[in-house]
């Protein structure tokens, strides 16, 4: 049976391969090329029919197999924390590698940036949230707030018991963690760019007063006369409050207190000399480019062991090159490049299950802003169920995960991902790779290939052309093109779009407004952060990216916000129907789950990026306790 399953891989890359070669991706408004000549596609589609059975029962056999079982298989190859038994130098100059084919955004600023890179630098100047962190992802008491909760209350509350300083020497209060709120709820931060006025802000009491103007100040945030102690009053309290569901990072009120919020994201002090309180000080900017860093003296945890960090943008295609060089200490892995190197001599990786996943959203509706509701469309094009169904019924995530991906990511049966395994529905099995099944359901849907081109029509007879967008990369590419042959064997026609997500996002995506935009599908790499509450990502709010709901949905997401959540058996029962319902509904399709790998240099020690806790305190991986053994970097 191996044999033959490898036989059918092949025989599938053999088919895509091809089709990559006729094909043509579609830039804006450049011409669609389809993928096959109309006459020979329609020969080609009625001859794959026994091929594509054969596969079927190629996904029945994949399906007794589940993906979590690799999974957790191939995390336990990596170590999650890299340390050496030889003796760490004083001091030193670390390297990063930031693996990348275009600039970062550089809104080095935690309330406004949105590129994933902007984020990771971040990471080593800005200091992050007040509270520790805990295993299992809620709020620990280590941090430099401790806190106590009263759900009949509904208030959680917070003392300072760390002296703090900002890196300009201000110190820190409670009073910078109220300004981060109040920034994130003002009328004009969605306008700015803003993203993160969701759940986690929209349910402190007296929040939506503040932000329609009817109030001066937010009431549910009670600061003490010294700024120490604050109290949090909830409009409700879930359980996933805990979990970090409120806004905990602080935001410079000296700094960004008279700076209207639409100046605030390109503010000299968010792109050019960033603040933060963290174990490093930016002190230097090439924009786009590079940052360097020198350890912070008055960290609150203490001096980091390092003097100097540099964190650098470099081509994708030179990562491997460069790492097997020695001139870069760490750097987050390819997943392609893996099993080039299987065993390199001179770094080595650390590995976990990710807390992200990849999504195909379906544009179905819109966010209203004078409302805040999601509001769906009456008519979408992409509105039938059967048809989202038999487009994720019709891909082979499998052999993506395989050929793209090195065999680091697997196929998602959940929209919960792993790192929330206590509430992980593991008896789903999610959208198999099913041709077959597709093309059923596209014939129930009236999805019919009425003139014989080989690409259905919509239930009205006329052409259907499915418009898909994703992030412009040589890898999205190749990942788009496996794709959209995938659904041109079950006959739908879906054009290529590649987008500069990191100039349009905002515009093309998040947009809040009830205008509907020129694509049907969009393809991104989302989280689910540390509160697994839904409605984070999928409540009424902009990180709600395919803007759907629906009576079942609506009420479920509510249940999550319920007194009964916090008891832990009606919460886990509540999460499994949660997960049985977006399968049911599919407003997007979850692709893969996957396994990050960071190549990490033989001379560093003490570094742990995957771990957001050690010793109960978090610490970011404790970067402030990376170390080095040696001046110079290991070499191949």
């Amino acid at each position: 049976m191996k044999k033959y399953v490898v036989c059918c891989v092949i025989i599938l890359m053999v088919v895509i391969i091809s089709a990559c070669g006729r094909g043509e991706v579609d830039i804006g408004e450049a011409r669609t090329t389809r993928i096959l000549p109309p006459a020979t596609l329609g020969v080609y589609y009625a001859e794959r029919a026994e091929e594509l059975a054969i596969q079927a029962a190629l996904a029945a056999e994949r399906a007794e197999r589940h993906p979590l079982t690799a999974l957790y298989s191939m995390r336990e190859r990596f170590p999650t924390a890299s340390s050496s038994t030889d003796m760490p130098i004083e001091g030193g100059h670390l390297r990063v590698a930031i693996p990348a084919d275009m600039p970062f955004a550089g809104i080095l600023n935690p309330v406004f940036q949105s590129d994933p890179r902007d984020g990771g630098i971040i990471d080593w100047f800005g200091g992050g949230s007040l509270f520790s962190s805990q295993p299992n992802r809620t709020f620990g008491q280590d941090g430099i707030v401790t806190w106590t909760h009263d759900m009949y209350e509904k208030t959680i509350t917070l003392t300072q018991v760390e002296d703090v300083y900002w890196h300009d020497g201000v110190p820190l209060t409670l009073d910078d963690l109220v300004f981060a709120i109040e920034t994130i709820a003002t009328s004009g931060y969605v306008a700015a760019g803003g993203q993160r006025f969701g759940e986690s802000i929209q349910r402190i009491r007296g929040v939506w007063d503040f932000h329609n103007g009817d109030a001066a100040y937010i009431s549910g945030l009670i600061l003490s006369e010294d700024k120490r102690v604050l109290t949090i009053h909830f409009t409700d309290f879930p359980p996933s409050i805990l979990y970090f569901g409120v806004w905990s990072t602080p935001y410079p009120r000296h700094i960004f207190g008279n700076v209207p919020i639409s100046e605030q994201p390109n503010h000299y002090r968010s792109r050019v000399a960033p603040i933060g309180f963290g174990p490093f000080v930016v002190q230097n900017i090439v924009a786009g480019e590079s940052v360097y860093l020198v350890a912070n003296e008055n960290y609150w945890r203490g001096r980091p062991y390092l003097d100097s960090v540099t964190l650098q943008i470099i081509s994708t295609e030179m990562l491997a090159t460069l790492m097997l060089n020695g001139e870069f200490d760490i750097a987050e892995w390819r997943l392609q490049d893996f099993e080039k190197l299987p065993e390199p001599s001179n770094f080595h990786y650390l590995g976990d299950v990710a807390n992200s996943f990849g999504v195909f959203a379906f544009n179905l509706g819109y966010f209203d802003a004078d409302t805040n509701r999601i509001v769906s469309f009456e008519n979408p094009r992409m509105g039938d169920v059967r048809l989202r169904r038999a487009m994720a019924y019709a891909i082979d995530v499998e052999t993506v995960a395989e050929t793209i991906f090195g065999g680091m990511r697997f196929p998602a049966t959940s929209v919960i991902p792993p790192g929330h395994a206590d509430f992980l529905h593991s008896e789903l099995r999610g959208f198999p790779f099913n041709p077959a099944r597709a093309m059923e359901l596209l014939d129930e849907a009236g999805f019919i290939d009425i003139d014989g081109d080989g690409y259905r029509e919509d239930p009205e007879g006329n052409a259907f052309e499915i418009y898909f967008a994703v992030g412009s990369s040589h890898q999205n590419e190749m990942l788009a093109m496996h794709y959209r042959q995938n659904w041109a064997d079950v006959g739908l026609n879906v054009r290529i779009s590649l987008r500069d997500f990191q100039n349009d996002l905002t515009e093309n995506i998040f947009r809040p407004t009830g205008i509907r935009e020129p694509f049907d599908l969009v393809y991104l790499n989302w989280s689910a952060g540390f509160d697994p509450n839904p409605n984070v990502l999928w409540g009424h709010n902009t990180s709600n990216i395919p803007r759907y709901m629906n009576p079942h949905l609506e009420t479920s997401l509510e249940g999550f916000n319920s007194p009964d959540a916090w008891e832990m058996s009606w919460l886990i029962n509540h999460y499994h129907q949660w997960q049985e319902y977006f399968n049911e509904y599919v407003p997007a399709i979850i692709t893969d789950w996957r396994v990050n790998l960071t190549a990490v240099n033989n001379r560093v020690t003490g570094y742990s990026p995957f771990n957001l806790y050690e010793d109960g305190k978090r610490t970011r991986g404790g970067v402030h306790r990376i170390q080095v053994t040696n001046e110079n970097r290991s070499k191949r």
